[in-house]
């Protein structure tokens, strides 16, 4: 499946010389405010990110990996991918460095994913996120998605917390990112 390029991107997997830049933004409150990873993202974690993936070459039925978007060959976000044991669910997320948002770059990366992800055989992706944020809930509507309800009182970073999930199946699925 990896790597996909698109006209102005290629994802493939991350590797050890992205995590210096993933941690660099994962650590910017205005990235890490909506995602419920631990901070502070250090540069050890992110390479032992890519140390634990490095056998794999794409989503992988059963585990979530790390996927790398660069722009020129500069890492410019990630996404990330969780494929159920059958291979048949995907979940998705996605973040990007401040100064390569609001330029059309995720939601390029992510419709690249989706396509390839149904083209692999998934039927369904789903994308949980924080309500209030509202450039991902457009993002992911532009791309197809629509709400499937909402997860209560889940703990994030010590404090209960409510999702949002969208879901996308391959029924309505036409090949371009949408």
């Amino acid at each position: 499946m990896l790597p996909l390029t698109t006209p102005r991107l290629r994802i493939q997997m991350l590797r050890a010389e992205h995590a210096p830049t993933m941690a660099g933004y994962h650590n910017l409150p205005e990235v890490a405010r909506y995602q419920d990873w631990e901070l502070p993202s250090t540069v050890e974690q992110a390479l032992a990110l890519a140390a634990d993936q490095a056998a794999n070459d794409g989503p992988t039925a059963g585990i979530w990996v790390q996927l790398a978007v660069l722009r020129g060959g500069v890492l410019i976000g990630d996404l990330a991918v969780g494929l159920d044991q059958a291979g048949t669910e995907a979940t998705i997320g996605f973040s990007f460095a401040p100064e390569h948002q609001r330029q059309g770059y995720a939601r390029e990366a992510a419709g690249a994913l989706v396509d390839a992800l149904f083209a692999s055989g998934v039927q369904r992706i789903v994308a949980t996120l924080d309500p209030a944020n509202r450039r991902s809930r457009r993002l992911l509507e532009a791309l197809g998605f629509v709400t499937d309800g909402v997860i209560t009182q889940v703990p994030i970073r010590g404090k209960l917390e409510d999702d949002l999930t969208y879901t996308r199946n391959t029924r309505e699925w036409n090949g371009n990112g949408r």
